[in-house]
């Protein structure tokens, strides 16, 4: 589940700084040599142009192309560590001839030896990318397949499917090796095992966590015991990112809000809080986002802007439930399935859809994990993520400053007690009347129906407020 629950990455936007860095990693493969120098280009009408330096995809990008991995907590240095190196970046805006994606970037790279790149390529949502250029050829590249890419002497473009990386480049006037960016290379023509919420509630006797795990080794070829020992490698990262955001002392990037995980915590302990382990959740989720926005390492749960959610709830319901390391896989599954079906019916993307596609996803993902931890069925897991989503249509995304803090936080803690809320009306028998994958559908055509200025632009809502233009105003980047 490479880009549901993960990737593994260093705050604080996955579509902005980890989506970008595994653009530039492609990039980088492409091109086949160290790079000596790149301009990357935003669309003024797209989403990048207006956030780029607040949410880190001038780190992304420039990371990427020194070759690293959007989990490298070096990501946060790329750019003095690009300087040290002596490669060159420039930044731009301007229109691009395509910007079918408001996440849609150019970049033009030179290696050490003059070879050249022209490449168009966008950050998806959730980590995910897509390269639709390379030189003046069309493609579609996800980056989860090893290809070849061979420009020959007639100007035509030959891709080849490979089982691995090549021993050899073939001959042609251009030749580029792209290889997987993301952790789980798909197994080439293999079909997925279930693509809707009710196949997947019919499958593998009952559990949604189960259907899940099922998938994925159907689409990845992996061993059960290595399938485990990578959902347990990102349950680790979680509950080190809580702990981390309840304990050390962290500063915000853009130094406008300071952190209140460690007090809501205490505040809880202490019993003056109302809302129980829900309040436990909270600051639980907050730590995470605190992390995230110090550009710390956290899964992208899954997107950076909604990582606080799934990890919040699951481990304080795990910590209050003593639940196995064998359930909290299964829970962990149950709210990856989710996402997938999220992935193929609508987007994780703040700039496509909204802060529905983010945090309303989160919220959904984690109500699937809450009931898969409580003994549900699977059945009953599709309907609290039903509940959960339809409860957040129409969330708009207005980060303030361009930044992942306000509202971001807030609505973490918000798809926290949503998702509580919709395990527990499921679990005691109330109806989500509408399946999952209608309620999907429909969240993306309500992306679609808000206006741009509300779909992570920092151009409308809290972000234009009078607060909010002098908050942008004081941003240290």
């Amino acid at each position: 589940m490479n880009d549901v629950l993960g990737p593994i990455m260093v705050g604080p936007s996955s579509s902005h700084t980890a989506g970008t860095a595994r653009v530039g990693l492609m990039a980088r493969a492409l091109l086949g040599e160290e790079p000596a120098g790149a301009r990357v280009t935003f669309d003024p009408g797209g989403s990048l142009a207006p956030t780029y330096r607040g949410q880190g995809s001038d780190r992304g990008y420039v990371g990427g192309m020194l070759g690293l991995d959007p989990g490298d907590p070096a990501l946060a240095r790329s750019l003095e560590i690009a300087a040290a190196r002596g490669f060159r970046v420039e930044f731009g805006v301007e229109p691009l001839e395509e910007n079918s994606h408001p996440n849609m970037s150019r970049i033009e790279l030179t290696g050490v030896t003059g070879r050249r790149l022209d490449l168009l390529g966008a950050s998806t949502g959730g980590g995910m990318m897509r390269i639709y250029r390379v030189q003046d050829h069309p493609v579609d590249l996800p980056g989860d397949e090893h290809e070849l890419l061979v420009i020959d002497e007639s100007g035509s473009l030959r891709r080849e499917c490979l089982d691995g990386p090549p021993a050899s480049l073939p001959a042609g006037r251009w030749v580029g090796y792209a290889p997987p960016v993301v952790p789980v290379a798909a197994r080439f023509g293999q079909q997925p095992l279930w693509t809707t919420a009710a196949a997947a509630v019919a499958c593998c006797g009952g559990s949604f966590g189960e259907a899940s795990l099922a998938y994925e080794l159907n689409r990845s070829g992996w061993t059960e015991a290595r399938a485990q020992e990578h959902m347990s490698r990102i349950w680790d990262v979680m509950r080190a990112a809580v702990q981390r955001g309840l304990t050390e002392d962290l500063s915000l990037i853009g130094g406008i809000f300071t952190t209140s995980a460690k007090g809501i915590a205490a505040a809880n302990a202490a019993g003056r809080l109302l809302g129980g382990p829900i309040s436990l959740s909270v600051a639980y989720a907050t730590a995470v986002m605190e992390v995230s926005n110090s550009a710390g390492v956290v899964v992208a749960a899954p997107t950076a802007g909604s990582a606080g959610v799934v990890p919040g709830v699951l481990v304080a319901a795990a910590e209050r439930l003593g639940a196995s390391h064998e359930q909290i896989l299964r829970a962990l599954w149950a709210a990856g399935g989710i996402g997938l079906l999220i992935a193929r019916h609508a987007t994780f993307a703040a700039e496509v859809a909204g802060c529905q596609a983010e945090v309303g996803a989160a919220s959904a993902m984690a109500a699937a994990g809450l009931v898969e931890l409580a003994g549900g069925t699977a059945a009953q897991a599709e309907g609290a993520a039903s509940v959960a989503l339809q409860n957040s249509l129409g969330m708009v995304c207005d980060p303030v400053a361009g930044l992942v803090q306000v509202p971001c936080f807030g609505k973490n803690a918000m798809g926290v007690g949503n998702a509580y809320a919709a395990a527990d009306m499921v679990l005691g028998g109330y109806p989500a009347l509408i399946p999952f994958d209608e309620v999907a559908a429909a969240m993306l055509r309500v992306g679609h129906a808000l206006p741009r200025e509300l779909r992570c632009t920092a151009l409308g809502g809290l972000a234009t407020t009078p607060t909010g233009e002098k908050l942008k105003q004081r941003l240290v980047l």
